[in-house]
């Protein structure tokens, strides 16, 4: 019996991976929780603003899917 789908994204190439393969949006779109991964690696003059557009792109991908940051001090796998 299937309890759900958690997909990862990589939060440094997750915009452009989800623009430039298909497979990726539509397992996001599936998805019951998104995961974002490497937050921690970011090394932009603007990091919100890219893990903002990277949000903002997997909430319009799928709406009703909870997004977690996996380096947020709050994190709990107990969540997934």
């Amino acid at each position: 019996m299937l309890g759900g789908v958690v997909t990862t994204v990589d939060a440094l190439n997750g915009v452009a991976t989800l623009e430039n393969h298909k497979e990726c949006e539509k397992q996001a779109a599936v998805a019951d929780r998104l995961v974002i991964t490497k937050t921690d690696l970011i090394n932009s003059p603007d990091p919100e603003g890219l893990l903002g557009e990277l949000q903002a792109k997997l909430s319009g991908l799928n709406p009703t899917a909870t997004i977690l940051d996996r380096h947020d001090a709050e994190f709990d796998y107990n969540r997934l």
